[in-house]
């Protein structure tokens, strides 16, 4: 298994009152990164792409230079990232070796094909580096919980997309704190109070 599933980190994190994975799902067959699923008319080749979620897998079409990308690139906008399942840091990871295959198409299970996959991911890097710098001005600004930096980097968003934009602070927050650039004021999470570590 990939990354945090079932070993409950972030349990009793404020502000995290669910959970996105069934821990008692158990595959038929467990893919690695690298596995090759072959069938009479094409092969496909596994690629583990963490981010959205731990254990996120891609499928190559081989010879074809086309991916399956199922959620971690969507055809319509970029995915959410929700911690503790979601990690900001692996998934722009998992975007740059996408960004090194140099394939001509992508197919993703949400929104149409994708026949510019390097323009959209570069894209997609870019839109998460540009909101991180959003983030640190809120800090800069002693805009320092999530429910105030959503208010104002998304002004009037829709009751229904708040939570998922918090989600999507939470993970870049997180990623700044692996990276030292902030702290929280006790566990990280959606209630949690963050700072700049320079201040």
């Amino acid at each position: 298994a990939f990354g945090p599933t079932g070993t409950e980190r972030g349990a009793g994190a404020p502000g995290l009152s669910y959970d996105f994975v069934d821990p008692s799902f158990v595959p038929d067959r467990k893919l690695e990164d690298g596995d090759t699923i072959r069938e009479k008319s094409f092969a496909l080749d596994v690629l583990h792409m963490p981010g959205h979620a731990p254990d996120h897998l891609c499928f190559a079409l081989v010879g074809k230079r086309t991916v399956f990308t199922g959620d971690h690139v969507m055809g319509w906008n970029t995915t959410v990232i929700a911690p503790p399942e979601g990690n900001l840091g692996m998934f722009l990871t998992s975007l740059e070796r996408l960004m090194q295959r140099h394939d001509k198409m992508f197919l993703p299970a949400h929104g149409g094909r994708i026949q510019t996959p390097q323009r959209v991911v570069r894209a997609y890097i870019m839109h998460r580096k540009w909101r991180e710098q959003t983030i640190l001005a809120c800090l800069a600004d002693g805009v320092c919980t999530i429910p105030r930096i959503v208010a104002r980097l998304y002004g009037s968003l829709d009751v229904a997309l708040k939570e998922a934009a918090a989600l999507s602070v939470l993970a870049h927050l997180e990623h700044l704190i692996g990276r030292e650039l902030v702290a929280a004021e006790g566990a990280s999470g959606l209630l949690s109070a963050f700072y700049l570590r320079s201040c």
